[in-house]
């Protein structure tokens, strides 16, 4: 199982400007770097027969 905000669970929109610009740029690591682990985490527990899931703030309940 693994726990992230929800705007991490899904890719970044484009913004223009150049303070938005920067903040893109990090979303889009993060993005690529969440979808990699999740896609390796994916294949492993596929391969033990396990299920992986991704939880947010709206499966917990925090936020609705």
């Amino acid at each position: 199982i693994e726990v992230k905000p929800y705007k991490e669970t899904i890719p970044p929109k484009v913004q223009s400007g150049k303070k938005q610009h920067k903040r893109y740029l990090t979303e889009v690591m993060t993005w690529g770097k969440n979808s990699a682990k999740w896609a390796a985490a994916e294949a492993y527990c596929a391969k033990r027969g396990w299920r992986f899931l991704k939880i947010t703030e709206y499966e917990l309940g925090l936020k609705s």
